[in-house]
């Protein structure tokens, strides 16, 4: 008996406690699931919160969740390396602080079937979206006026399974070095 496509994006579910970086000192969490609802279509739901958007969003959300944790683990000024890529609807910014590399990525994506609570804007006019790095080795994924902080070990699981529900493999992109990237260089 074969799975049809359908049958397969239903069985496409995973859920896990955040731990909530900006108050992990409190040991805050909080429940997110992944799903794929149909075969071009993919949920988030932050506890009882949700939206969903195009398997496109969710590669694009995967991959600078890769470049944020990359980003993260370099720690030379002049070393650091940004990956190469052309195509993506969010805009990548990198900034060095005190030292060490910060990541962001921001636009705004089309979803459906969002949830009151997350709702920002008028409907059908897109919801922003941001991607970054935060202090102390936290990341952070903003849905219209709302931050969702989590640490090194929810990013990796998150970029997993958004890579999963989409049907995607991880991609290794070419690296260049990010001062040449920031100052005219190709991709970054």
């Amino acid at each position: 008996m074969s799975v049809s496509i359908v049958d397969r994006a239903a069985l496409l579910e995973s859920k896990r406690d955040f731990l909530c970086w900006r108050g992990r000192e409190f040991d805050e969490r909080y429940e997110w699931r992944v799903l794929a609802i149909d075969p071009d279509t993919v949920r988030i739901e932050i506890e009882s919160e949700g939206l969903d958007f195009t398997l496109m969003v969710a590669e694009e959300i995967a991959f600078c969740l890769s470049e944020a944790l990359a980003i993260a683990e370099q720690d030379g000024e002049f070393s650091a390396t940004a990956a190469v890529r052309e195509e993506g609807s969010l805009n990548r910014k990198y900034r060095l602080s005190r030292g060490a590399w910060k990541f962001s990525a921001t636009g705004v994506v089309d979803v459906k079937n969002v949830s009151s609570g997350l709702r920002y804007g008028k409907e059908g006019s897109g919801l922003p979206i941001g991607v970054r790095t935060i202090e102390e080795g936290g990341f952070e994924i903003e849905l219209g006026g709302d931050g969702y902080s989590f640490s090194v070990e929810d990013a990796y699981w998150l970029q997993e399974k958004l890579l999963e529900v989409s049907r995607q493999s991880p991609m290794q992109h070419y690296r260049v070095n990010l001062l040449e990237a920031m100052n005219g260089g190709r991709g970054a």
